[in-house]
């Protein structure tokens, strides 16, 4: 994969023991090219720190990471949910975000993660979970990357029905993960919509979501090929059943290779198991298809002589990136399930201010 400042050499995995639970480290030979003019070095490091299998949250008895200021929802009583279904799923994306953005800059990560960078009330909420006879809550948690250093504007929104006996039904449980490139890109936008609710219905879509409308997604042969292979993995099985017919305001933001399902009776072990393995396999290959389109584009390379892109394409790639936030915002399938829980002013400015914010490319944001 062709990088910016950092180019991958090998790589090469180390094997896990079948059935275990503890964390496969995979290394890599890293040359690194000449920053501020130094001669470029070979190393190993670490590349990428990938999750154990993540197991049903029924059997889940511990947080898995210490509580800390960003993830203060876990704890250590074995009489309580303490970690949602989705929550290893936000690990897992921020881990591969981190090392992605890593392999990409000789300079500190400043300003490239997911961070409390947004409105304090806007990022987190609880409330009590109606109809339980516990001291279980709803809680949600918002975290978002900006595009200004970047070039990606990312953001995440959880919500995990915590606490009570962990044996009761798992309650709400719901993760919406979205990045979308700058309009100097001609890259897709990567979204994941991962549902789960009481009575054992949980749906799913995750996707390269086209900005193009029926213009395509704007990848090489090899990565549609790639994608297409993961597409045939997936779905459809039997544990990923076609969840029927998009509906056709909706379908000009699918891509024919969307991970698209419904399930009944036991869909929360298949989330934590086989649709867990989708959604790093599919970010995986979106953040090389995203590394490419940046490479690609003149205005994100710096210092190589290129001449901009023509404004004219960047404001039409900008108009379809205004399109899809507007449909998105005004037919967000979440807000009736947002208000009910935090009341309609909150619901509507998370949806206006972090999950589909109009202006999130302005001008200013590219300078």
């Amino acid at each position: 994969r062709r990088m910016s400042f950092c180019t991958a050499a090998a790589s090469f995995a180390a094997a896990a023991t079948a059935g275990s639970t503890s964390p496969v480290y995979r290394l890599r030979t890293v040359a690194v090219s000449a920053c501020g003019g130094a001669r470029p070095t070979f190393f190993l490091v670490p590349w990428r720190r990938v999750p154990p299998r993540a197991v049903p949250f029924e059997h889940s008895r511990r947080g898995g990471t210490a509580a800390s200021a960003e993830n203060n929802f876990t704890g250590d009583d074995p009489g309580r949910r303490n970690r949602g279904l989705y929550r290893p799923f936000v690990e897992r994306a921020l881990t591969s975000w981190t090392d992605w953005t890593a392999s990409r800059t000789c300079e500190p990560a400043a300003g490239r993660s997911f961070s409390e960078d947004l409105p304090g009330d806007l990022l987190s909420r609880s409330c009590p979970s109606a109809g339980k006879d516990n001291d279980s809550s709803v809680r949600l948690e918002a975290r978002a990357v900006s595009p200004a250093v970047s070039g990606v504007y990312g953001r995440y929104a959880l919500i995990e029905t915590l606490g009570g006996d962990p044996a009761s039904p798992p309650g709400i449980q719901v993760l919406n993960f979205v990045l979308l490139p700058s309009p100097e890109t001609d890259a897709p936008a990567f979204g994941a919509d991962l549902v789960s609710l009481p009575g054992d219905r949980h749906l799913a879509a995750i996707d390269f979501q086209p900005l193009r409308g029926k213009g395509g997604l704007g990848l090489t042969t090899e990565e549609l090929d790639r994608l297409r292979m993961l597409r045939t993995k997936y779905q459809p099985t039997e544990g990923l059943p076609w969840g029927g017919d998009i509906p056709e305001a909706a379908s000009r933001f699918f891509s024919e290779e969307a991970i698209w399902t419904r399930m009944g009776a036991g869909g929360g072990d298949v989330a934590s198991t086989v649709l867990y393995e989708a959604f790093g396999d599919y970010l995986d290959l979106y953040l090389d298809v995203l590394g490419r389109a940046l490479d690609d584009s003149p205005q994100t390379v710096a210092g190589d002589g290129s001449e901009p892109q023509d404004p004219g394409i960047v404001e039409v790639r900008q108009q379809e990136i205004g399109d899809y936030l507007a449909y998105r915002s005004a037919n967000d399938p979440a807000r009736p399930m947002l208000q009910r829980l935090y009341g309609e002013e909150f619901a509507e400015r998370l949806i206006a201010e972090v999950l589909f914010p109009a202006n999130v490319f302005a001008a200013s944001d590219r300078a």
